[in-house]
């Protein structure tokens, strides 16, 4: 897995049932909570090249 300082990440195949995040009020989710705004393969290769 690899993530950016913002956030977006991405990870191999089956790896985000792994995944949590834990929101401003403390709350865990899972990875699928948010991967349709998180889960950016071209936001993390961006940032890598950066």
């Amino acid at each position: 897995m690899t993530w950016t300082p913002e956030g977006y990440y991405d990870c191999s195949e089956g790896a985000e049932r792994y995944i949590r995040f834990r929101d401003e009020q403390g709350i865990i989710h899972p990875a699928g909570d948010y991967a349709r705004i998180f889960h950016n393969p071209d936001k993390v290769q961006a940032a890598l090249r950066r």
